[in-house]
């Protein structure tokens, strides 16, 4: 479970970390590690010791390899993780977290020099917000938990609140409090004598791929999915799996089904949609966990509050929320832990890990392959666009050429539009501008390597950052008295996915064609064989149409605080008109969810009561699901 981890420097550091322990209701320890530093960690009798004057270790997480790291340095049992990272730390210095695997904060400290190292795990799961003022630090493991170490509430940051309107994701290392840092996946901070800088201890690299057939790729990745499920299994605790009729979920199901027999068996938690037949995976579900013998329970959802699910985020996390299914995931959540379970899988991560890159067909403009990109184009559009008889040259062209020119082109080619081009159509014309001098959609080509290999680099790490994911499948495990873990969202698997030949996860008939060869004879083929997935469109449009539509028209039109930001006659005219073509439309659900997610945020920053008050106007929502339960 995610513990409270803090830290300051100055003469007042320890009395502002003991006010953060006192508001936040629980019990901790304060310790001073060095004549400036304090930090603030649980009060576990293995956390906090006795004793001054050689390196010291904080961690918070979960470390998956303690038993590979104690052989490496001769310990034998492990200990605790703290006892364990101590003489890791002493061995490796700097170094050790790139041989850490998990989901962790590390704090390391040398009181010789006074040398404060923080660092993330490789993909973010865990984070760091910090706060640097001169030589001064205040960090803390949650934003919430750093705005009480600082002085006075910081203001939004106008540009990172400007890219979440636009696309519910925030610019790399910053974060919606102005001045207010996000330490990344794969960075440590170090404080040395007052000096603070950033730098990275991992990321991708690319390497050639060998030259590998579809068969052996897929055994290799059967191979590295064991690992990672079996890696991230909790010895000795109930664990559940979220369970979809989805590839990803179900082949987390079995592989961990298989790794824990003989054990504690997985428990499958599905939510089913009776009234959205199109979303409806009843069967699938069914199939699925009938086939591995899993216990199940579902949550047949009608309907709810999208809004109440935001507003009980905002509540606790200070953030708005970045996810709009989080009001189907919570009732389900919550009953795992009623039933006694400590820990949740789920295949988050899956999508992107084996998807094909459409950019591989830059690399083949580049080198002068033109035809075979225009055939490679036909194959990624699958056999039905083939049968149409319709030409791939557009989609060679957007993936191709725009996808070979250089990173400095782009901003030169996007000066001779106006801004308002690459912004919403509510956007006022002043955002616009901010996010068109902020936002650079194009910077995963400066990463090293060719096109296909940056993009899926990119998506696999600083993408998902960006939009938060790693510290919403936290907080929204954590909220229902749940650790999250997501198997598929792994660095090894990652490093291997990445070297795979791009080739490889192309198929004219279905997508992620090496995950599908892997998984064969563990799920059904009815799942494993499926062409197509399930998309919530339908259901947020009637949840945000008919349940929360009064109170959306009423934040977004009393005075709103995001009218800094929008066009206000456009807000309204657009999305809160009802006219043909306006509320129902695709794209209506996600305007709306992030203006009115914005909104409740900014007022917030000024009313910390609004959540609570609203909520009490806010239809419930937790009376349309149902608890069903079978053992198969």
């Amino acid at each position: 479970m995610t513990r409270l981890l803090a830290g300051a420097t100055g003469p007042a550091a320890e009395a502002r970390l003991q006010a953060l322990a006192t508001a936040a209701g629980e019990s901790f320890a304060v310790e001073r590690l060095s004549e400036r530093l304090s930090v603030l960690a649980s009060a576990r009798p293995d956390t906090l010791r006795e004793g001054q004057g050689r390196p010291r270790c904080l961690f918070d997480g979960t470390l998956f390899n303690a038993d590979e790291l104690a052989s490496e340095l001769g310990l034998t049992p492990a200990g605790s993780e703290e006892e364990l990272l101590d003489t890791a730390y002493r061995r490796y210095g700097k170094e050790m977290p790139g041989r850490l695997r998990g989901n962790f904060v590390l704090l390391a400290h040398d009181p010789a020099d006074d040398r404060l190292l923080l660092a993330c795990d490789q993909l973010g799961a865990r984070s760091v917000f910090f706060r640097s003022d001169g030589g001064n630090l205040s960090f803390a493991t949650e934003v919430h938990h750093l705005l009480r170490l600082l002085p006075s509430r910081p203001a939004p940051d106008e540009p990172a609140l400007v890219q979440w309107l636009a696309a519910t994701s925030v610019p790399e290392g910053r974060t919606l409090y102005r001045g207010v840092e996000r330490l990344g996946g794969g960075q440590v901070l170090e404080r040395n004598r007052g000096t603070i800088a950033v730098r990275r201890y991992w990321k991708p690299r690319f390497a050639e791929p060998a030259p590998l057939s579809r068969a052996d790729a897929a055994e290799s990745a059967r191979a590295a999915m064991t690992k990672a499920v079996r890696g991230q299994l909790p010895g000795g605790e109930r664990c559940g799996v979220l369970l979809s009729g989805g590839l990803d979920s179900s082949s987390v199901a079995a592989l961990g089904q298989g790794a824990s027999r003989g054990a504690s068996s997985l428990r499958a938690y599905s939510a089913v949609f009776p009234d959205h037949p199109s979303i409806d995976e009843s069967e699938l579900i069914e199939a699925s966990a009938t086939e591995l013998g899993l216990e199940r329970t579902s949550v047949a959802v009608h309907g709810g509050s999208m809004i109440r699910g935001s507003l009980e985020y905002l509540q606790r996390w200070e953030l708005p929320l970045p996810a709009p299914n989080h009001f189907l995931w919570q009732p389900l959540l919550e009953r795992a832990a009623a039933d006694g379970t400590s820990c949740m899988l789920d295949g988050e991560g899956g999508d992107e890990l084996w998807r094909f890159s459409p950019y591989l067909l830059a690399d083949l403009l580049m080198s002068g392959r033109a035809r075979t990109g225009l055939r490679t184009a036909r194959e990624m559009l699958g056999e039905e666009f083939s049968r149409s008889g319709r030409s791939a040259a557009p989609y060679l062209r957007v993936y191709g050429l725009k996808g070979a020119i250089p990173p400095s082109a782009h901003r030169a080619l996007r000066r001779l539009h106006p801004a308002q081009r690459y912004a919403p159509s509510w956007f006022s014309q002043r955002s616009a501008e901010i996010l068109f001098r902020h936002q650079d959609p194009w910077a995963w080509k400066r990463l090293e390597g060719p096109r296909w290999w940056a993009y899926l680099a990119d998506l696999l790490t600083g993408f998902r950052e960006r939009l938060g994911v790693g510290d919403y499948l936290r907080h929204r495990a954590e909220m229902a008295g749940l650790q999250a873990r997501h198997p598929l969202i792994d660095v090894d698997l990652v490093e291997f996915a990445l070297g795979l030949p791009p080739s490889l996860a192309i198929d004219p008939r279905l997508e992620r064609p090496v995950m599908r060869e892997a998984i064969e004879g563990l799920v059904p083929d009815s799942i494993r064989l499926r062409p197509g997935k399930s998309y919530f469109t339908a259901l947020f449009n009637d949840c945000l149409a008919e349940r929360d539509f009064a109170l959306i028209r009423r934040l977004l039109t009393e005075k709103p605080e995001i009218g800094a930001y929008v066009d206000l006659s456009t807000v309204r005219s657009e999305l809160l008109d009802d006219r043909p073509g306006g509320i129902r439309g695709s794209a209506w659900p996600w305007s709306v969810w992030r203006l009115v997610t914005a909104e409740c945020w900014l007022r917030a920053q000024r009313d910390g009561g609004l959540p609570e008050r609203l909520l009490a106007d806010c239809s419930s929502g937790r009376n349309d699901w149902a608890l069903s339960s079978s053992d198969a």
